[in-house]
């Protein structure tokens, strides 16, 4: 067994592991997400050692779009550094948390959708690590 590839292999599928887990669960962030326009489900943006910036335009669906396009985040996502997924709407938060504002029309994870969402986090990021560590 040589000890330096196997170091690089650990490395390579801890990578994947967290990629695939900040990827999954944006994606799970914009599926249930409450929409009315689209505009907050949309808005959810990766970041890395930093909260991105920036939120889907007020006047979005006054441009006739409902669809939920989804920025992929750009550079590579790796096992290194703080890794964020921000949703900057003013209204987020308020949809977030509180069951009035989520539950609405449009709700396919229910009024706590969020919640389930964040409390969920360790055990999702574990099943991918481990996934990913039996490729080994």
């Amino acid at each position: 067994m040589n000890l330096t590839q196997y170091g690089k292999d650990i490395e390579k599928a801890l990578d994947q592991a967290v990629s695939d887990h900040i990827q999954l669960t944006q994606g799970k962030l914009v599926k249930y997400n409450p929409k009315d326009t689209g505009r907050m489900a949309s808005s959810w943006f990766i970041g890395h050692n930093q909260d991105p910036q920036g939120s889907r335009p007020k006047d979005w669906a006054a441009r006739g779009s409902k669809r939920v396009d989804v920025e992929r985040y750009s550079g590579k996502i790796t096992a290194d550094g703080i890794w964020n997924l921000v949703n900057n709407v003013p209204y987020a938060q308020k949809v977030a948390y509180d069951p009035r504002y989520a539950g609405g029309p449009g709700s396919v994870g229910g009024a706590n959708w969020y919640l389930a969402i964040v409390t969920q986090q360790p055990f999702d990021l574990n099943k991918q690590i481990t996934k990913q560590m039996r490729k080994i």
